[in-house]
């Protein structure tokens, strides 16, 4: 019976405890945009960064968060405001500390709706400590009024934990708990039926 009891409590342990990563804070303190490309000639434009924001996320969540504002004080876009210009957002954690450029992007001004157009590059991996990695997805900027502005967000995964910061947690999870709890019912029932027997006999 003890090597039923022992058999049952390691396959918890070995199995209850995978994938139990601890949730760990991403403290993002600031990110800026690089606007230098985008004073005349180009449509000029602004950058109202979101306040520091905090938050608690498991290996697989997602974060969506607005980080800024992004708008122009121009009244009419010209000529010279409708062609492409080269912007970068970079991102500056305080956790986890990552190691990464930022993302780049693009803005222009468009003559014949007079608004404003701004979009972002792909995804980017965020590397922190040895293995850990989270991706930022920027959402495209909607088109913004002339003079105007428009929320940017972007969201956040956590796609893989720091083995060396984050280990594996040795607490079972609820499911594994409920596993050794049958198991041990079980193991009980058949005690019960075996003294019973025993009894009879």
């Amino acid at each position: 019976m003890k090597k039923i009891l022992m058999l049952l409590f390691a396959m918890v342990m070995v199995f209850g405890t995978q994938g139990g990563a601890l949730a760990i804070t991403f403290n993002l303190d600031s990110c800026s945009v690089d606007l230098s490309d985008t004073q005349d000639p180009g449509l000029a434009l602004y950058w109202n960064a979101a306040p520091p924001q905090s938050t608690e996320l498991e290996v697989g969540d997602s974060w969506e968060i607005d980080l800024g504002i992004i708008g122009t004080n121009e009244t009419w876009a010209n000529w010279d405001d409708i062609f492409w210009k080269e912007i970068f957002i970079s991102f500056e954690f305080s956790a986890p500390e990552q190691v990464s450029d930022g993302i780049e992007g693009r803005s222009r001004g468009r003559w014949l709706v007079q608004d404003g157009v701004v979009e972002w590059g792909g995804p980017m991996d965020f590397h922190f400590g040895d293995t850990g990695l989270f991706v930022i997805t920027m959402m495209d900027t909607p088109h913004f009024p002339l003079p105007g502005s428009s929320t940017v967000g972007a969201i956040i995964e956590y796609v893989r934990a720091d083995t060396q910061t984050n280990p594996v947690s040795p607490v079972p999870e609820p499911a594994s708990v409920l596993l050794l709890g049958s198991g041990l019912m079980g193991a009980g029932a058949f005690l019960v039926r075996r003294k019973k027997g025993a009894l009879s006999a």
